[in-house]
């Protein structure tokens, strides 16, 4: 009985230890985003490229970057550029203003965690679901937190 306990203990102290780190990565994430598809070119400095991007497209004035770098995706070409931001608000300037691009074929998005975009995925399919049967009265997605109102009050 005693190793029953000792166990249980440990398995919980083990998956409140595994929460704690999804909070973190997501905490440590609220300042990035994620920019797909600008093209690259040999021998680039990012963060000039990015800072040169947000200035001339989204019109960030003085955009101050801690990071940018491209991450490696086998899939994707050219790769995508993960930017961290020094201000909350100028990511979200940029994220609030990401309409622009429309047309352009760049997207720039939250640097979610693979749980967020789990997350973000069955909700929008709950979005769908409501499109498809008339229900959909409200959709708001920001961050990864999804709301949905229903004319029924259903989700």
């Amino acid at each position: 009985m005693k190793f029953y306990a000792e166990t249980t203990k440990s398995a919980h102290i083990s998956f409140c230890q595994e929460q704690d780190i999804k909070k973190t990565n997501q905490f440590a994430r609220r300042k990035n985003v994620r920019i797909s598809s600008l093209p690259e070119s040999e021998k680039e400095e990012v963060k000039s490229v990015v800072t040169k991007f947000l200035t001339e497209i989204f019109d960030v004035p003085n955009s101050d970057l801690a990071q940018a770098y491209r991450i490696s995706n086998k899939r994707a070409q050219p790769l995508a550029i993960i930017v961290k931001f020094v201000d909350q608000a100028q990511r979200d300037m940029a994220l609030a203003n990401k309409a622009i691009l429309k047309g352009r074929r760049i997207w720039l998005d939250p640097d979610l965690t693979p749980l967020q975009v789990e997350a973000r995925r069955k909700e929008l399919a709950k979005v769908k679901e409501a499109q498809d049967a008339g229900e959909l009265e409200v959709f708001l997605a920001m961050d990864g937190l999804t709301l949905i109102a229903s004319k029924q009050g259903r989700y």
